[in-house]
């Protein structure tokens, strides 16, 4: 069967990009969202992405047909090293043994490990969102939550889930990535793209309010995230190697 255009691939893949952050941007325009909204919303969208990567490392069965396959997955890893240690024996009777059981072990061990670790970093996110860009009345950061719960964010939330919804079958489902990807591999996965664009937004968040440029800061916000994302758009389709 013959591929699409390349116009009509390059529009496919920044098309739920677009989608997804229109909300967020028609709130800012029509509905007087400030900094203080869009930001809690994309921290709402990590704890989305955070949900995706556990079902990923959940469902990702790598083409690791013996334990001696599945322990290579590890290369440059302490497990690696330590299996190393191993007799010899032992190690040549993992080449033949079938990695199922420990693959799904493994996997157990890693997404709990993987939740501890995100919840952790996901609620100190929060409160430096809140200390940086809440209204702090009686020095509760805390009670600038109750006022951020709004249809219009429930209805944001929905279009980003729907989008990283789509992105999760394209690209891992539908286009096998599960079967190509270790699920350590998947482990710290979310952060790199969490960390450059959140410290940008935060960083940017913080100028445009300290000018009093409420609206201004949520739009720049929202544009900012859309370049960033459709720039790792780019970069994750251009061939390798």
């Amino acid at each position: 069967m013959n591929s699409p255009p390349a116009p009509r691939r390059a529009t496919r893949a920044w098309l739920p990009i677009l989608l997804g952050n229109f909300m967020p941007l028609a709130a800012v325009l029509f509905f007087q969202w400030g900094a203080l909204d869009v930001v809690f919303l994309y921290w709402l969208e990590n704890a989305v992405i955070g949900l995706f990567n556990v079902l990923k490392m959940s469902l990702a069965r790598p083409g690791v047909q013996t334990i001696g396959n599945f322990l290579r997955g590890f290369a440059g890893s302490g497990c690696d090293e330590e299996s190393k240690r191993v007799p010899e024996e032992v190690r040549r009777r993992w080449e033949t043994q079938p990695a199922t059981r420990v693959l799904l072990g493994v996997k157990f061990l890693l997404v709990a490990f993987f939740v501890v670790h995100y919840s952790g970093f996901m609620i100190v996110h929060l409160m430096f969102i809140l200390f940086l860009f809440g209204e702090r009345p009686g020095g509760d950061p805390l009670r600038a939550l109750p006022s951020l719960a709004t249809v219009g964010l429930a209805v944001a939330l929905g279009l980003l889930v729907a989008e990283h919804g789509y992105l999760f079958f394209r690209d891992y489902w539908r286009g096998g990535e599960y079967q190509r990807t270790h699920p350590l591999r998947l482990m710290f996965a979310p952060y790199p793209r969490i960390l450059v664009m959140h410290l940008a937004i935060l960083f940017g968040g913080f100028l445009f309010v300290r000018f009093s440029l409420p609206q201004s800061t949520a739009v720049a916000l929202v544009g900012l995230k859309v370049a960033f994302e459709l720039g790792q758009q780019r970069v994750a389709a251009e061939p390798t190697g």
